[in-house]
């Protein structure tokens, strides 16, 4: 993760604030390119059958996750609309989705920022 941390902070992207926080989320649904081993596999290797099968399921899952950008709609709940932005074509694209904030705070702090643009990786959730 280190290695994959100073390749982000050296990169064309190095002068985002905390960029190390992006490079941690890509090795850990992604892995270090060009690697077999995966740290998410390592950890459902490591908690065995201390996690249901639908939880195992669900972070097998995180492994697809993608970065992107994505427009804030309503917050209904633990809930938030999202729906993908093309900076290209300065619109949205694609249906609307329901996604969950795994954030400390929930989906509840986007409530401000309806209309907004998130930078934020993606991935499936199976309720």
């Amino acid at each position: 993760m280190a290695q994959l941390e100073r390749a982000f902070q050296q990169g064309p992207l190095g002068m985002i604030p905390e960029i190390n926080h992006w490079a941690m989320e890509e090795f850990l649904w992604h892995g270090f390119p060009n690697e077999s081993w995966h740290p998410m596999d390592a950890y459902l290797d490591f908690v065995g059958d201390r996690l249901s099968e639908a939880g195992r399921e669900q972070l097998r899952g995180w492994k697809e996750a993608r970065i992107g950008l994505y427009e804030i709609g309503k917050v209904r709940g633990e809930t938030v609309m999202l729906q993908e932005w093309d900076p290209v074509l300065q619109s949205s694209v694609g249906e609307p989705f329901k996604a969950i904030s795994l954030g400390i705070g929930g989906a509840g702090f986007l409530r401000h920022y309806r209309g907004h643009l998130a930078f934020t990786y993606m991935a499936p959730w199976i309720p």
